[in-house]
């Protein structure tokens, strides 16, 4: 059955669909959501949704895609440049100290500038990590979708109650939450294990996405092992060490698979270090990835298997994580840098974990905002997509729905 609405038939050169580019294709678009509800052939859409004449539009020697998805930032962070360290737990450190130096109208400022700009970059969607309550977006402005994560920590803590501030309980625990908020841990070794189950339990009751931060830095296993490390050595540090703590001897992924915290609507961020068991756990559970390459990289915490990630059939999704991490928040950037350093991994598919894989985790749909370009050149089939990719490198993208005017 079509939904009810004023609908448009939108053609061009090029329309990238979920089943991959359609030259000469087609979308469906509601003018009003600013979403596109289906691609295909430009005749058999007109035919079937009865689409007359003057509800056509046509944009010969452009390519329609939709608009992107950052499955993992932290916007929260937007005020710090990187920061440069010698290694993970050392940059961690570097953080915290000057997280608690900056005054919070310049996180504020920060944070709305990169939202903003976010937007212009054609991304639609953030999965943004925070427990700062006065982080909220700027009413009447154009912005992505923001799915916040209020992400809990305490080593030491084992309830969800002890681990919020008491204006935040009654906002989460009362029911005074929004549907775009779920509340998560940050990673096995810096939150219990009781608060990781109870976490998890609150979002699978409400119907939200679950996340966690897993095997970023080789650290991780080595504590859950081992129980030492620098993981305990920043734990005993910070005050939140457990004297008597047993480690499970497990490795991290298999940690959460025993906590029962993983299926298809657990968001497992990073996963760089992983053997061969802890890829079959996931796939398993049909859990989904988020890579943040350039984050990665500048933290000199290694280069996760993506390509593998493919082979198994396990849905990825892409992040830029933090500022303090990541030369920008560009997610076109991001998956460019991608493609440039596995050769082995198809455009299209990359594009498309970024695009409806990423949407449809968070939304459960793929009726999404759609991008206009119009390629420098000739495009073919062989190179469009980074042909695309490429203008949103450069910024040379719109939004579908800013070129569109609502007839009176």
């Amino acid at each position: 059955m079509q939904p009810e609405g004023d609908f448009y038939l939108i053609t061009a050169s090029w329309v990238f669909s979920e089943s991959g580019w359609l030259e000469g294709g087609a979308i469906i678009f509601d003018p009003e959501k600013g979403e596109a509800i289906c691609a295909g052939d430009r005749r058999d859409l007109k035919r079937s949704w009865g689409i007359q004449s003057a509800k056509i539009r046509d944009y010969p020697g452009c390519a329609l895609f939709p608009a992107l998805v950052n499955g993992h930032t932290h916007l929260e962070l937007s005020a710090h440049s990187l920061i440069e360290a010698d290694d993970y737990f050392t940059w961690v450190r570097r953080l915290i100290r000057l997280r608690s130096q900056l005054p919070m109208d310049q996180v504020v400022e920060a944070f709305r500038r990169e939202l903003r700009k976010v937007w212009q970059c054609g991304t639609c969607l953030v999965g943004d990590i925070t427990n700062i309550p006065i982080l909220k977006e700027e009413e009447g402005e154009k912005l992505p979708y923001r799915h916040v994560f209020w992400e809990l920590l305490g080593f030491n803590v084992y309830d969800i109650y002890d681990a919020l501030k008491e204006d935040q309980r009654r906002y989460f625990l009362d029911g005074r939450f929004t549907r775009h908020i779920s509340l998560v841990p940050h990673a096995v070794y810096s939150t219990s294990s009781r608060l990781i189950s109870q976490t998890y339990r609150w979002c699978r009751s409400r119907g939200r996405p679950f996340t966690i931060h897993i095997g970023e830095h080789p650290d991780e296993r080595e504590f859950m092992l081992t129980g030492k490390g620098a993981c305990r050595e920043l734990l005993e540090e910070l005050g939140r060490w457990v004297p008597g703590w047993e480690p499970p001897g497990v490795s991290p992924v298999k940690y959460l698979e025993s906590r029962k915290v993983l299926d298809s609507k657990t968001l497992l961020i990073h996963c760089i270090h992983f053997d061969d068991n802890d890829w079959q756990i996931v796939r398993s559970h049909g859990s989904h990835l988020c890579f943040c390459l350039r984050s990665n990289e500048f933290l000199k915490v290694g280069r996760p298997d993506i390509v593998k990630a493919y082979e198994l059939g396990i849905p990825v999704l892409f992040g830029t994580d933090s500022l303090a991490s990541s030369p920008d928040l560009n997610m076109f950037r991001e998956i460019a840098s991608v493609i440039d350093c596995y050769r082995d991994l198809h455009p299209d598919g990359v594009l498309k974990s970024a695009s409806f894989t990423a949407f449809r985790f968070f939304t459960g749909n793929t009726r999404m905002p759609y991008l206009l370009v119009s390629p420098e050149g000739s495009a073919s089939r062989d190179t469009i997509t980074e042909t695309v990719i490429e203008s949103g490198v450069k910024g040379k993208i719109r939004w579908l729905e800013e070129d569109f005017v609502l007839e009176e």
